[in-house]
């Protein structure tokens, strides 16, 4: 028990230490990143992966094949290097969670304000701009709800299979094999590429997306199920996509307008009827949907001449 109890208060240290100063596998080893005492080391086609030992089960190892496959498509067909990205099991990582707070007039055009809460805390700070609350430890409910009844435009989201040394979680690997297929390879893809964040998101999303269109079909056929499903999924973000471009540039120019406060409530209701969008929900998912928008229309159905056009840009 006193060993456990070590491990956890140990893993705690760690985490926090991590969210302050990027700390890696490499510099706590990996029985401490993944919260147990002894961790198994497994190789499925040539990718290497690591889980605590009571863990490691024949439906994970099945499990594990999949994202094998994918992470041995990013390299031979994307020219990825290799990351670490999903090669860590852990059952229920630990939830990130992300608060965009925006005025009810006000749409920010990228990311910035970031405020990072390193305990479960209630931020009530008066605010003069934009701010973007993270934490590991506050799932900033409370701090949404303040917000918006000072009258605030806010967008939570939380997540645990996102960002640099994403865990492979039950959760994630009870998804359906389009959404896996795609997020491995956009995570990875931010791990092989250096470019404006605001970019960045947008094509690791498109190469996300159209590479598992190609995994897939090349895996599981074209005929298939999964393969009709990763269609549907690019179709889906590139109308999103352009929601989202097409409410963001009608909302700047109403709040640019000589109307009252009022009358652009009012318009801004009109606007968003329908719509769960709001401010802070716009500004959290341009970074995602704008130069995506831009740039799928240069896709001709090329995944390797796409790649070169997105390779391009900073």
């Amino acid at each position: 028990m006193w060993i456990k109890l070590a491990v956890s208060v140990f893993l705690l240290i760690c985490i926090t230490l991590a969210s302050l100063s990027k700390v890696r596998v490499a510099d706590i080893g990996v029985d401490a990143w993944l919260g147990c005492e002894t961790a198994s080391e497994i190789t499925i086609d040539g990718n290497v992966y690591y889980a605590c030992q009571n863990e490691v089960t024949p439906e994970l190892l099945n499990r594990l094949s999949l994202v094998s496959a994918v992470k041995n498509f990013s390299r031979d067909r994307l020219g990825f290097e290799r990351t670490e990205n999903y090669i860590f099991y852990n059952p229920s990582p630990q939830m990130i969670y992300r608060l965009y707070v925006t005025g009810e007039f006000q749409i920010p055009q990228k990311a910035r304000g970031w405020i990072y809460l390193h305990q479960d805390s209630q931020y009530r700070e008066e605010i003069s701009s934009p701010i973007i609350l993270q934490s590991w430890f506050d799932n900033l409910k409370d701090e949404e709800a303040y917000y918006r009844e000072k009258g605030y435009d806010t967008y939570r989201r939380e997540y645990s299979n996102y960002g640099g040394g994403c865990y492979l979680s039950d959760t994630f690997l009870s998804s359906s094999i389009p959404y896996q297929v795609a997020t491995i390879i956009h995570e990875d893809w931010h791990d092989n590429i250096e470019q404006d964040f605001n970019n960045e998101e947008s094509t690791a999303t498109l190469i996300g997306r159209i590479g598992a269109i190609f995994f897939i079909g090349e895996h599981f056929g074209t005929t298939s199920e999964e393969y009709s499903r990763a269609k549907e999924r690019l179709q889906e973000w590139v109308n999103y996509s352009r929601e989202i471009v097409d409410c963001n540039k009608m909302l700047l120019d109403l709040y640019r307008s000589d109307l009252s406060e009022n009358e652009m409530r009012e318009t801004k209701k009109t606007l968003l009827e329908g719509t769960s969008y709001n401010n802070a929900l716009i500004w959290g998912t341009l970074p995602y949907t704008v130069k995506f928008n831009e740039l799928y229309p240069l896709y001709n159905g090329n995944l390797e001449e796409f790649l070169e056009i997105l390779k391009g840009i900073e």
